[in-house]
């Protein structure tokens, strides 16, 4: 994130804090528009990440969505590829089963088939966690994430420091925090993958996507949290 968005943020919602826990709405200018996601409506909103896209849920081997996104997502399909589904397991998430350290084992969300989920320009916080039996240097070599664009473009986040830690968890749940950039003009968001080359044992559980537009700010209002877009820059407060 640029300095000058930062501190753009950081001041509007400084100002927004202190107008808008007292006020019941937001003005807007001729010039501008806003659409309000909050808790209230049945979206789930987190202070720093943003509102909730979707969830796993490996009972039913799929991504449900939650909240606001219907308008937004027509459709969520999760895929596990080159893997097998073990359904008994001490963590209630799944079981990965590699046996081979040079193919890593994937978790991907697909986002509409071949189409994608068009996603305007902000940040798409992964948070998941997991595990491992018995880790080693060896046996748990890599884990990254990685997003691709409809047009092809890739983004990967190496996690050198969670997979230390997750070695030194010794089979205890690590929580994984992922924040992705997308980009001003890109294309729709195809997927999202969670890579690991293990030959151990590994675990995956809790993946959630959060998605916070640039032009959005997240407005705490009597324990209500909710997450305002405004369309542009021009904008007013009662």
């Amino acid at each position: 994130m640029k300095k000058s968005s930062l501190i753009k943020k950081v001041l509007s919602a400084i100002v927004l804090s202190s107008l808008l826990l007292s006020a019941s709405a937001i003005s807007i200018s001729a010039a501008g528009s806003a659409t309000v996601i909050s808790q209230d409506g049945g979206a789930t909103v987190d202070a720093e990440k943003g509102v909730l896209l979707c969830y796993t849920d490996f009972e039913t081997k799929t991504v449900e969505m939650t909240g606001f996104e219907a308008s937004l997502i027509s459709s969520v399909d999760i895929a596990v590829e080159d893997e097998k589904w073990i359904n008994s397991n001490p963590y209630g998430g799944y079981i990965h089963m590699a046996g081979n350290a040079d193919k890593p084992t994937r978790t991907v969300i697909r986002f509409n088939g071949d189409d994608g989920a068009n996603l305007k320009k902000g940040t798409l916080v992964a948070t998941y966690r997991v595990a491992a039996k018995d880790p080693t240097e060896k046996n748990f070599s890599s884990l990254s994430d990685k997003v691709t664009y409809k047009d092809g473009t890739t983004s990967v986040t190496d996690h050198k420091d969670y997979r230390e830690s997750i070695i030194n968890a010794s089979g205890g749940w690590v929580n994984v925090t992922t924040t992705i950039d997308i980009p001003e003009n890109a294309d729709s968001l195809l997927s999202y993958e969670i890579d690991i080359h293990a030959t151990c044992y590994h675990y995956i559980d809790d993946i959630k996507l959060w998605y916070c537009p640039e032009n959005a700010f997240i407005i705490n209002k009597d324990g209500n949290l909710s997450m305002t877009i405004v369309s542009s820059d021009s904008y007013t407060f009662p």
